[in-house]
């Protein structure tokens, strides 16, 4: 016997696999979606780079005179003659290290190491007075006074070291009065740091 098309029980069956059709769609495509993306490739970390080794303070000997002293740090140094010669990074502070035969006025040798650091104007303040330099107590005199450098205001100081050579120490620097205070404690660094042993 012929069942009419919208017979109940062919609808039914019809439901039934509609259903399971769409169940199991659901799962295929419910597996696609849940699915974890892959996790990238960990990236390695790029190696840290050694610190650099600070450098430590260039000694300098000076076999005229018998001596060794510190350079000032980061400085640029040049030669004229016998005549060791420093500027400042901010070019705010020069300094001469220069020899001058024992025995003989270093007024002289106190000139001539001006006029290779281009000061000018020089204004004597006062007398000079004795010094001892360093760990080996180098006996001296020192005297300062007012300067320019290259037109600015400055102040100028100097050393004469009797070290025992026939050739003693003079140790002349400037440094410009708007120089930051650091610029001095550098120069005057190196007059502290000189000792016999050149």
């Amino acid at each position: 016997m012929l069942r009419h098309p919208h017979d109940s029980r062919s609808n039914g069956v019809r439901a039934l696999l509609a259903a399971m059709a769409l169940t199991a769609l659901g799962a295929g495509c419910s597996r696609k979606s849940d699915a974890a993306p892959a996790p990238a490739p960990a990236e390695s970390a790029p190696a840290a780079a050694p610190a650099p080794a600070e450098a430590g303070p260039q000694t300098i000997t000076h076999k005229a005179s018998g001596t060794k002293f510190q350079a000032p740090p980061g400085w640029t140094q040049r030669k004229d003659e016998d005549t060791i010669l420093w500027v400042s990074p901010d070019k705010t502070a020069v300094l001469a290290f220069e020899s001058y035969a024992t025995g003989t006025d270093p007024g002289a040798t106190v000139l001539q190491a001006a006029r290779k650091l281009n000061l000018e104007g020089l204004d004597w303040k006062g007398g000079q007075r004795e010094i001892k330099i360093g760990k080996d107590q180098i006996p001296g005199r020192t005297a300062e006074g007012d300067c320019t450098i290259k037109g600015q205001p400055a102040t100028y100081s100097y050393a004469t070291l009797t070290t025992g050579s026939p050739r003693s120490v003079l140790v002349l620097y400037a440094v410009q009065k708007s120089a930051p205070q650091q610029r001095k404690q550098e120069a005057t660094e190196v007059l502290r740091s000189i000792q016999r042993g050149g």
